[in-house]
């Protein structure tokens, strides 16, 4: 959301009539990343960063009347693992050893375990790796 503020600016000592000044509701410049010890189940994730510890085939599931790409991992970091569920064409892409972060995912119970898994708004990248 953006919103528009009218403000004084006095730059260099000169005064100025007022200027119009953007501001992004919502914008954070450093986010903060999750552990997998930090977990806590019906709770969105902003952040977390992991590798890629274990990767299982690929398949396809129904929903939303459609066929969706589908593949389940295990992510793990230095405080433990949790298994992800990874959605869409990005299931595709993952391999065993990748460094990878999530934003936006969902954790929630499964099998009396923790689980995420990827929704609609969530985020997935690789890593670079050196």
């Amino acid at each position: 959301m953006m919103l528009l503020q009218q403000k004084r600016v006095l730059p260099y000592g000169e005064r100025k009539r007022n200027e119009t000044v953007i501001t992004f509701d919502g914008f954070t410049p450093s986010m903060n990343t999750t552990c997998v010890h930090d977990l806590k189940p019906k709770r969105t994730i902003a952040s977390i960063v992991g590798i890629v510890a274990r990767s299982y085939p690929l398949t396809m599931k129904h929903a939303r009347g459609r066929w969706i790409a589908f593949r389940n991992m295990v992510l793990c970091d230095d405080s433990g693992f949790v298994p992800v569920k990874i959605w869409g064409n990005v299931a595709f892409d993952i391999l065993p050893n990748q460094e990878i972060q999530l934003k936006n995912a969902y954790c929630f119970h499964q099998n009396e375990g923790l689980c995420l898994t990827l929704g609609i708004h969530a985020q997935f990248k690789i890593c670079t790796q050196a």
